[in-house]
């Protein structure tokens, strides 16, 4: 699939002085909606929240990450480095919000407010840094929402 985040089109037209030509690079925003209409077809478990491969990836998460729904990725799993960072790469110009979310026992996540920085934020990676102290256990999960 070409990368449609960075195309370029020529503009111009005709007229009776002549040709006007400019080339301008424009953007495109892929929706959750028409990358579906690119990878299933009628019937398919296409909904945001089924999983059609069943590799523990809802179809939107593999939309956020630009994977393929059709083809078993496995669980998508992020580590945490030394310096308490937290990187993935992700899908260019998805309508997607990312949320960081935190546990002390694996079962309660909830969405973090504060304790955590956003380093890098670029087309195709997203790095979070935890600043909160470390005070016992802790588990971190990133999770993409709709907005």
């Amino acid at each position: 699939m070409a990368d449609v985040a960075n195309d370029e089109v020529v503009l111009g037209s005709v007229n009776e002085g002549g040709f006007h030509l400019q080339t301008a690079s424009v953007s495109f925003t892929l929706t959750y909606e028409s990358w579906v209409a690119l990878h299933f077809t009628g019937g398919d478990a296409s909904g945001p929240d089924e999983d059609f491969d069943n590799d523990g990836r809802s179809n939107f998460l593999e939309y956020a990450l630009d994977s393929d729904p059709r083809v078993g990725d496995g669980p998508f799993r992020v580590g945490i480095n030394s310096n308490r960072e937290i990187e993935f790469t992700r899908g260019v110009d998805r309508v997607v919000n990312w949320v960081l979310k935190s546990s002390n026992d694996l079962t309660g996540f909830t969405a973090m407010s504060e304790g955590f920085e956003i380093i890098t934020d670029e087309p195709t990676r997203l790095v979070y840094r935890i600043s909160s102290p470390l005070e016992g256990r802790q588990f971190y999960q990133v999770e993409a929402t709709k907005p």
